[in-house]
């Protein structure tokens, strides 16, 4: 691992448990196992990616199951696909600030509503819920600061104003929740990620943080 380089994920995982962080990112251990709702998820994205470049799905439908078929039937009505899609499955690699460290991940989609004049970046989820506290959720402020940074290599010009975060629940009964952006926030965001990464980067004690995530926790069995 870079230790420079930084993605959501991590920074999302040291907020919730620093031992969590240690046994994942440091040590590196990882042995989960692909449960059903990932593999859903794994298809719709895969599914999405190919309708919004114009590609058939047909071949990735012959096996899909009655349940990826029924919620892509529902994807192809959402509201959001009316709009532009600028970039699909986009990866990114930006400078946080004017530190020495970078943050990369990869967006799902992002779209243009020209009628709204507004820069869309759309994550699709398929769990039960849609995350809670969207304002200080590391996805949100991750994403819209680093595609707001990333937009000369997207060939784009645009302002903190013009950007804003969808996720998009794909279920029977479809919900949108979505996050706006400015350069108040932008400020935010950007001092919230230099402090999370200054506290990975020098920490010597990796503490448990124990709380109602550990039941869900892989590595459960091995936290001390």
């Amino acid at each position: 691992m870079n230790e420079n380089i930084f993605s959501q994920h991590q920074l999302s995982t040291w907020n919730d448990c620093a031992r969590r962080y240690y046994f994942q990112y440091v040590k590196n251990i990882n042995w989960a196992e692909p449960s059903e709702h990932n593999i859903i998820g794994n298809n719709l994205h895969n599914l999405m990616y190919y309708h919004l470049n114009g590609q058939k799905t047909d071949h990735l439908l012959k096996d899909a199951g009655p349940k990826i078929t029924e919620l892509w039937q529902v994807c192809q009505n959402l509201e959001i696909l009316k709009n532009k899609a600028l970039a699909t499955e986009y990866k990114f690699l930006t400078r946080l600030a004017n530190s020495n460290y970078w943050l990369q991940g990869r967006v799902d989609a992002i779209f243009y509503d020209k009628a709204r004049n507004k820069y869309i970046i759309a994550d699709w989820k398929t769990g039960k819920n849609l995350p809670k506290n969207f304002d200080n959720n590391f996805q949100c402020l991750f994403y819209l600061y680093s595609i707001h940074k990333s937009q000369r290599s997207l060939h784009l010009n645009f302002f903190e104003k013009d950007l804003e975060f969808q996720f998009i629940k794909v279920a029977e009964e479809p919900e949108i929740k979505t996050v706006g952006y400015s350069k108040k926030q932008a400020v935010k965001y950007e001092q919230t990620m230099l402090n999370v990464i200054n506290s990975i980067v020098n920490t010597e004690d990796f503490v448990r943080n124990p709380g109602q995530k550990c039941k869900s926790c892989k590595f459960e069995i091995i936290c001390e």
